[in-house]
């Protein structure tokens, strides 16, 4: 069920990150969700995108070095609270949460969050069991 985020290794120098972004447009794809993490001489430009297989070929084909991951995206209502319960449901499990952000819903009023976390299954597995909704890539689509 997870969504796929291409993580893209960047130097860091300028440009660079434009030339990534023109892989994304030239497939067609839409950019759902953006971070990036940066040091000294290199960047992580995490994606979450409309067509990610087509943007990881671009940019394959183009010499960047890219990771598919797969992330675990919530829903959940746009206030300062919602997250807190979700947060809550993890740490009682016992799972730890590696990195995350969070991008504006397509619906009004909801809002995302994407978490990496190592078993991905079984958060989707306690998320879904307490009645928060866990989005696909399909569900990005729109």
């Amino acid at each position: 069920m997870a969504v796929i985020q291409l993580s893209v290794f960047l130097t860091n120098q300028p440009g660079e990150f434009q030339k990534a972004l023109d892989h994304v447009s030239g497939t067609g794809a839409a950019v759902r969700a953006m971070s990036i993490a940066e040091a000294s001489a290199f960047g992580i430009l995490r994606l979450i995108v409309t067509k990610p297989e087509e943007v990881r070929a671009s940019l394959l084909a183009d010499q960047f070095l890219v990771k598919r991951n797969h992330m675990v995206a919530v829903q959940m209502d746009d206030h300062a609270e919602a997250l807190r319960p979700i947060l809550r449901l993890l740490s009682e499990a016992g799972m730890n949460i590696e990195y995350m952000y969070s991008f504006t819903g397509t619906t009004a009023l909801s809002s995302y969050v994407a978490l990496r976390v190592k078993d991905y299954k079984a958060v989707e597995d306690i998320l879904l069991q307490n009645g928060i909704r866990v989005l696909n890539d399909e569900d990005i689509q729109l």
